[in-house]
């Protein structure tokens, strides 16, 4: 008897995890608000999910789930705005870096570091655009100041300034984008021709913040939104929505800036991340299906799947995707304007049972 009672629990604790491997869709009201957005969602080292979100109220928050989404709590933050992009890390000392990004000349970027609670340490604002992405030893972030001069600024752990340096290029229309790179330095992916053209160059810096190379590509009509990643490879990989057609224009480029290949997505693509296989995540929206859509790539930008989730069929925007330990993915995004968490499985799956919402 005790055989056939131990051998259902092994049965119902490995139907558990695999559900649970397969992960959920949630969408939630934030603090009562319906209408409301996730920007960004990283897995935080307890098995759970850190997300900032924004609601139609012009509220933002800092939320903190368990590993199916349930809320453990909420942190309402102060910000003058916040646009459809926005970066969470989580530091050494298990406190919470936030990067909120404004996209105009004349609004503050934030960069904001709390505590596991959710209380605010520290704030530092940056006029116009901005990017920041954490390092070995810190963050490092970019400021765009007009169309031919940006500054670079390394904070400590803290989010006090250890230096902060001047640059310039022959013409940065737009800053889309900056990922940390392997060395301990940067690239930013910017828009190098005018705003119809909208062509991206990348600028690799080292860590002390001396530009190395630049390198333009020829990819005209792109829009206004675009991700780089540096992979596993030491390759860069980015996304640029298209301005005239319904998709985005995924492509590689070496550790040097050479091109190494170009695909376009039937997608606009908000998020983009590198998956266990070597091969990359798109998260955004298609006019095409409703939901929240992804699309899986191999390590040359080849489609390898689709996916679109949804809730009683209603539309929705996918803006940003992370790995998590498991091989899976997080998506945070909204669907029928309500704030959408999804873990996947390595294929992009999502468990029926675990799918709550409206």
């Amino acid at each position: 008897m005790k055989s056939i009672r131990f051998l259902i629990l092994i049965q119902l604790l490995m139907i558990a995890a695999n559900g649970w491997s397969q992960g959920f869709l949630r969408t939630y009201s934030i603090n009562g608000f319906d209408n409301s957005s996730i920007l960004s969602a990283i897995s935080t080292p307890d098995g759970g999910y850190l997300f900032f979100a924004e609601t139609n109220s012009l509220q933002e928050w800092l939320v903190k789930t368990d590993p199916l989404g349930e809320i453990q709590w909420t942190q309402e933050v102060i910000l003058n705005g916040t646009d459809v992009q926005a970066d969470l890390y989580i530091t050494p000392d298990g406190h919470y870096a936030l990067a909120n990004y404004v996209d105009n000349n004349f609004s503050d970027n934030n960069f904001l570091l709390f505590d596991q609670q959710g209380n605010l340490l520290k704030q530092v604002d940056f006029t116009g655009f901005a990017r920041v992405a954490m390092t070995s030893d810190g963050f490092l972030v970019s400021n765009r100041v007009d169309v031919h001069n940006y500054k670079l600024f390394r904070l400590d752990w803290q989010g006090n300034t250890v230096w902060e340096k001047n640059k310039t290029t022959n013409y940065l229309g737009l800053l889309y984008d900056m990922t940390a790179t392997q060395d301990g330095g940067l690239c930013l992916m910017v828009a190098y021709d005018s705003l119809g053209g909208r062509a991206p160059k990348l600028i690799k810096a080292n860590a002390n913040g001396d530009v190395e190379w630049e390198r333009a590509y020829r990819f005209q009509g792109l829009d206004f939104y675009g991700r780089i990643i540096q992979n596993t490879e030491g390759d860069f990989i980015c996304t640029n929505q298209l301005a005239f057609a319904i998709g985005t224009m995924v492509f590689g480029a070496g550790a040097n800036g050479d091109s190494l290949w170009s695909k376009p997505v039937e997608l606009f693509a908000f998020g983009l991340c590198q998956t266990g296989d070597q091969g990359y995540v798109v998260v955004g929206e298609t006019t095409l299906a409703p939901g929240i859509d992804l699309v899986k790539l191999d390590e040359t930008g080849v489609t390898q799947y689709t996916k679109s989730y949804n809730i009683n069929n209603i539309g929705g925007y996918g803006y940003h995707v992370s790995p998590t330990p498991d091989g899976g993915a997080v998506v945070a995004g909204e669907s029928g304007y309500r704030a959408t968490l999804i873990k996947t499985d390595p294929f992009g799956n999502v468990y029926p049972n675990f799918i709550k919402g409206r």
